[in-house]
């Protein structure tokens, strides 16, 4: 887990290469750089799913990554800029939604982790129209 636990740290303090650092500084949303993201908070969430308690610093950046990449993102010359339909967005959003929900409230938000992987899988077929 501790290679799962460093990416999401770096994630989440926006440390060089990472996806919220290129949505900030470089107006660019890279979709393997989001599934890569996305996937190591599952990873890291399935992982921690039986903790007690969150880490402080770790809640506030699921907390502050859901809310920063939905309003930066959300902004027109964001989107022209990077050409991804609304579709594709609206679902990430829910992906993120969903994983934070998932950190802060204890219970995976769908019967299966199979259905979570799904969901996934959907928002790749959206990156490939």
């Amino acid at each position: 887990m501790d290679h799962i636990e460093d990416k999401v740290r770096r994630e989440l303090k926006g440390e060089e290469g990472s996806f919220i650092l290129d949505l900030r500084c470089n107006l660019t949303w890279d979709h393997h750089k989001c599934m890569e993201t996305l996937q190591a908070f599952y990873a890291f969430i399935r992982s921690s799913e039986k903790n007690d308690y969150l880490e402080r610093e770790l809640a506030y950046g699921f907390w502050f990554f859901d809310s920063f990449v939905k309003s930066w993102t959300s902004h027109e010359s964001f989107r022209a800029a990077n050409g991804y339909s609304e579709q594709y967005y609206q679902h990430a959003y829910e992906i993120i939604y969903f994983l934070v929900e998932w950190y802060m409230g204890y219970d995976c938000p769908f019967e299966t982790h199979e259905a979570f992987i799904a969901e996934f899988k959907l928002l790749d077929s959206y990156y490939e129209q």
